[in-house]
């Protein structure tokens, strides 16, 4: 079937009319930035929730960086692993506030965090005074395929250190003892004996908080994985939204936002940009151009008149086309969207799309 071309009616609105409106219409848009920033705080606020809920039963010191080695998460359960407030890491890279003696070995573990390997490793604080132990377990995230920063999970060990301390203070005892007591073996018999019993005892608790070190490292890489499963999708969710608004942007609003500046609008655009506007975050635009559907741009512009109401009268008028030429696209538009001979309404079925 041959398509032929119609005619455009007059528009009777005037420059100043349709700058105002013009106007209007950016203002709409950046309304609607503004609620997408707000959409985008409530999915992070949610996030933030859940984060909290984990971190809540969590006795351990958490924090998160960037893949500049930026810290922007810190999480202390404890006021004495605090060895500075969180605001004074949040924003700043880690040599800018870990202490010198940390430099080099975070560094290292950092650098192996980018190809993918998980490091642990301990290391000590001086906190209020007093030297603590932690044993961390710094591990890679990735987005997409891309290193997109690390997260570290840290144990305070202090006790299990001390308790090595205490052993390796008692193995030094005998020693002393054995050498010095050569001669008088019998009389330090009982001593000795003593001393034998406390090193067993030591090396009981010893192993006993090795054992209970595994389970709580066991317990600690499971909220490992959760914590990064939360942060990936919570990156996944943005940027589908932005997706979504950018590929409705592109084809709903710029074709119509190029005839307003040209001064060739009719009243029929600002009811299309309306409708559009209240659909921006919908995932209309990725749907539509889908290359499986074999669209033509312009059945893909028909398409978005006949999803905000427009008839085929009113399409011929507003892009200058014969309605037998809006008809034949119609057809081919049913054809390609598989509801050619059936009885379903075209418009509901875009709406729905």
């Amino acid at each position: 079937m041959t398509c032929i071309e119609g005619t455009v009616a007059n528009t009777t609105k005037t420059k100043k009319q349709l700058t105002e409106e013009l106007l209007v219409v950016r203002q709409r848009i950046a309304d609607l930035e503004n609620l997408e920033k707000k959409h985008v705080e409530k999915s992070l606020k949610e996030t933030e929730v859940r984060l909290k809920g984990i971190l809540s039963s969590m006795v351990d010191l958490v924090f998160a960086l960037d893949e500049e080695g930026n810290f922007i998460f810190y999480h202390a359960p404890k006021v004495e692993d605090l060895y500075l407030p969180p605001e004074q890491f949040i924003g700043k890279k880690h040599s800018e506030v870990l202490p010198s003696h940390m430099a080099a070995s975070f560094e290292d573990a950092f650098r192996m965090n980018k190809v993918g390997e998980t490091v642990e490793y301990e290391y000590w604080l001086e906190i209020k005074g007093k030297k603590k132990w932690y044993i961390a377990k710094l591990s890679p995230l990735f987005l997409d395929g891309k290193f997109a920063g690390s997260l570290a999970v840290s144990r305070d060990i202090t006790e299990q250190k001390n308790n090595q301390e205490e052993l390796k203070k008692y193995r030094e005892q005998l020693e002393d003892l054995v050498i010095q007591r050569t001669a008088g073996l019998e009389k330090s018999h009982e001593q000795l004996v003593i001393e034998i019993n406390k090193r067993k005892e030591a090396e009981k608790a010893l192993k006993e908080s090795e054992s209970k070190l595994r389970k709580q490292k066991a317990a600690l890489e499971q909220k490992n994985v959760a914590l990064g499963e939360i942060i990936a999708q919570s990156e996944i969710e943005k940027r589908k939204i932005k997706e979504d608004i950018l590929a409705n942007a592109h084809l709903v609003l710029s074709p119509i936002l190029e005839k307003l500046k040209a001064g060739e609008s009719i009243q029929e655009d600002f009811r299309l940009v309306q409708h559009h506007i209240q659909e921006l975050a919908s995932s209309y635009g990725t749907k539509i151009t889908d290359k499986n559907l074999l669209l033509s741009p312009k059945e893909v512009e028909i398409c978005n008149l006949v999803k905000a109401g427009f008839t085929s009268k009113d399409i011929s008028r507003f892009l200058n086309i014969s309605r037998q030429t809006v008809e034949c696209h119609r057809k081919k538009i049913r054809q390609k969207l598989e509801i050619a001979n059936k009885n379903i309404n075209l418009t509901t079925y875009l709406r729905e799309f």
